[in-house]
């Protein structure tokens, strides 16, 4: 079946060089529809209960969508002239921002006071060019006696201040309107950081961080790619000592990406920072099968074969691994379908893409491109009358010493699960973006010098229509903000009941005794028509209470939290209200800190799902082939215990697990199977089709497609590690805990395997000249 099938490639070769000249020009045409997701969101599914609940509060107040400017002078506090400048300046022009529906900062802050019968509700801070040094020392104290101010718009010692933007974008090309948002904030930073050289600006917000996602796509396509893609080159060379077989891997590996990308494109799939790996992991992963096939027919030359006949049996040797690491590979990738994050399921899909891609290359260009290649190997004398001497050597004392080499292996393998239980699942989010990105150094300032980005938001509602002038509410709501404003971590708990307190003291002649909430209902609604009339355009109570009156809205302000931590604390919460029975009053916190603190543990608990059908998959795949139920489950050791192994050592030197590490098992599960297969592969040939015995067809293994099996895996784990490099942590974690898992999975194919095959394998052990006896080439013959 195969000489047909190679005489037919090698026969119509220009056809099959036009077939994917045509197939990959529609592949570039479909990659031209790709676009890169600029909004968190894209890491939540549609029906994610915390982000369904998260935009059900959102449509009910003013969007949590934000642009925070903090403005922080070289030296001293912000009640300075220029100081006070700067932040009048940005409040000023931040309401050009595109989309901007309200700006809130210190120079706007609403302030109340009393002119004889009235209250008054004006800008905390008048021109500054109007300003005395009498009233700004006055402002200084007046400003950071507002509990409303400090810790959210105004550090508490005075020495940092901010502008909040809040940005209502229409949601209809989020792609093109965050971007957008970014070039207006970037370049209104850019002119004040001309017009005031005194002060240093930070630009953080949810904004921010979501055109963040894109810069952190755009980086690893456009940085580690191309090293990746440098450094495989190379390392191809060394591994078959050709520039040609180099020039082909990358035809090949081109290929494979242009179309899953290009597949990707045609499907509407959005590029997002997990999926914009894919490239350097198809790029990585598509060397294998190139690797294999080329060293397989380098060494025919090396023998002194004719190119044809070296390529024919160079694909008939690979072609049945080859198909099979394909598809087992494809299978670990396809299962990230059951991951919770929507970016996971599209890497998923478009490294499966670049893999069957790759494949089809394989078999089919790769040979008829590479026979027509000239090439300058030439037999030489060591190919033809050698054989390398380490697999004697390897096989040998395997062989000899198998049980204690087995006993030493189990025991060394179950000291390093010692650290396996000590991983917990936990996660940070605003520790995904490396500290290269202006954005990460932002909100490490920010959790520093003046306030928490991270937040909790409660919808408190009354049941009723202009509810929440109701005194026993109001009561309610009072008894919820201070306990958590007690809680460790809160920077700041903004809600309308504190605004109702001070219009209620400045109306008792700003006794400090008074500064409490309203006795009656009638109290509380005159004061709260009297403020939300006194408010200038763009200021109104939409942020805070909803237009019928019946619910408002607490935002709690946060240090950076861990995923348990906040989960932990809104626990808390919930019990506290439960105990004070008023688990009414609201529903659990939302805001996209808690998405993404619930996302890491759901998408550990649907992976689990898929690592067991990707196992039960590949297992049924590798009896089906293979034809022995023994030799299937001997091969389930080298295959589970990498990534068991590696989750120890991640156990014992970091032991936060999260998102990026969700997949790690589904994705390495497909690509390890690869080295057993191989593996595999030759040693059933050699003992059920040559019938040589256990040694002998280990050693024939190691010779066939151990220099390979080094050379895939060290490319696998080198693209891996370049991938480690990201600055955005679930592609750094993710490349990291791979490139750890499949140099386990080298050492334990190398080293495990053989030794489990020679103890438990029924092959009878022939001491006949079958047992050196490698294609004709001579070797030291192994000591019985």
């Amino acid at each position: 079946m195969l000489d047909k099938y190679f005489s037919f490639i090698t026969r119509h070769r220009w056809a099959v060089l036009a077939t994917w000249l045509l197939i990959l020009f529609g592949a570039v045409l479909g990659a031209g529809r790709l676009s890169f997701s600029s909004d968190y969101r894209v890491f939540f599914g549609p029906d994610n209960p915390q982000l369904t609940a998260f935009e059900a509060l959102q449509s009910e107040f003013d969007s949590s969508d934000n642009v925070l400017i903090a403005i922080a002078p070289k030296q001293g506090s912000v009640f300075n002239r220029d100081t006070l400048a700067a932040l009048e300046y940005i409040t000023e022009e931040s309401w050009r921002t595109p989309y901007s529906s309200r700006v809130d900062s210190l120079n706007n802050y609403q302030y109340t006071r009393v002119a004889g019968d009235d209250i008054v509700v004006e800008n905390m801070v008048p021109p500054v060019s109007e300003m005395t040094d009498a009233r700004i020392q006055q402002l200084q104290n007046e400003a950071l006696s507002e509990k409303q101010l400090v810790n959210r718009l105004l550090a508490a010692d005075g020495e940092v201040g901010a502008v909040n933007i809040t940005i209502r974008l229409p949601g209809k090309m989020r792609e093109m309107e965050v971007p957008e948002v970014a070039v207006f904030i970037r370049d209104l930073v850019s002119r004040a950081e001309l017009r005031f050289p005194q002060q240093t600006f930070y630009m953080s917000g949810q904004i921010m961080m979501n055109a963040t996602l894109v810069d952190a796509s755009q980086h690893d396509m456009t940085v580690l790619f191309p090293i990746t893609l440098l450094l495989i080159l190379v390392g191809m060379m060394v591994f078959t000592r050709s520039i040609a077989a180099s020039f082909s891997t990358l035809l090949v590996t081109l290929g494979a990406i242009i179309g899953a990308l290009g597949s990707a494109g045609w499907l509407g799939i959005s590029l997002s920072p997990p999926s914009a790996s894919a490239p350097t992991i198809i790029l990585t992963i598509v060397v294998a099968d190139c690797m294999h096939l080329l060293s397989t027919y380098y060494a025919g030359l090396r023998r002194g074969d004719e190119k044809h006949a070296a390529m024919k049996t160079a694909l008939t040797e690979n072609f049945r691994a080859i198909y099979l690491t394909s598809l087992t590979t494809m299978a670990g990738f396809m299962t990230l379908n059951f991951s919770d994050s929507p970016p996971f399921r599209d890497l998923g899909n478009i490294s499966a893409l670049g893999v069957f891609v790759a494949w089809l290359m394989t078999v089919s260009f790769l040979p008829v491109w590479t026979l027509m290649m000239p090439s300058k190997t030439k037999a030489t004398r060591a190919a033809k009358n050698h054989a390398p001497l380490w697999p004697v050597a390897l096989a040998f004392m395997l062989d000899k010493h198998r049980r204690v080499s087995l006993v030493a292996l189990i025991g060394l393998i179950a000291l390093m699960f010692i650290g396996l239980p000590k991983n917990t699942l936990d996660d940070t989010f605003y520790d995904y973006f490396g500290e290269s990105f202006p954005v990460r150094q932002a909100n490490d300032f920010l959790f520093e010098n003046l306030t928490g980005i991270a937040t909790l938001e409660y919808e408190l509602n009354s049941g009723e229509k202009n509810g929440i002038s109701d005194p026993e509410f109001l009561q309610k709501i009072e008894a919820f903000s201070n306990w958590y404003e007690q809680q460790e971590g809160v920077y700041h708990v903004s809600v309308f009941t504190d605004v109702l307190k001070r219009i209620n003291r400045n109306l008792h002649g700003d006794d400090p005794q008074r500064y409490r909430l309203p006795d009656t209902r009638e109290e509380a609604s005159q004061y709260t028509l009297l403020y939300e009339l006194s408010m200038p355009f763009g200021l109104q109570l939409s942020n805070q209470v909803k237009p019928d009156h019946s619910a408002m809205r607490m935002v709690v302000t946060m240090k950076k939290m861990s995923s348990q931590n906040l989960m932990a604390l809104e626990d808390r919460a919930q019990l506290w209200l439960q105990q004070q029975d008023m688990q009414s009053l609201t529903g659990p916190g939302v805001s996209p800190d808690m998405m993404f603190a619930h996302i890491g543990e759901r998408n550990n608990r649907t992976l689990l799902v898929g690592v067991v059908i990707a196992l039960v998959l590949i297992s049924a795949l590798l009896l089906f082939v293979f034809r022995s139920v023994r030799i299937g489950i001997i091969s389930l050791a080298p295959n589970l215990m990498p990534v068991g192994i590696a989750f120890a050592g991640w156990g014992l030197l970091v032991g936060e697990v999260g998102l990026s590490l969700s997949v790690i098992g589904t994705m390495t599960l497909g690509i390890v199977v690869d080295d057993t297969v191989h593996f595999l592969s030759r040693y059933m040939v050699a003992t059920r089709e040559k019938g040589l015995s256990k040694v002998a067809a280990i050693e024939e293994a190691f010779r066939k497609v151990g220099r390979a099996l080094i050379g895939t895996t060290v490319t696998l784990v080198v693209g891996f590690m370049v991938l480690a490099l990201s600055p955005f942590k679930l592609n750094s974690d993710m490349g990291l805990m791979t490139a750890v898992t499949l140099a386990i999975a080298l050492a334990l194919d190398m080293l495990l395997l053989p030794v489990l095959l020679l103890v438990f394998d029924r092959v009878p052990e022939r001491q006949s000249a079958k047992r050196t006896a490698l294609d004709g080439v001579s070797s030291p013959s192994l000591p019985s």
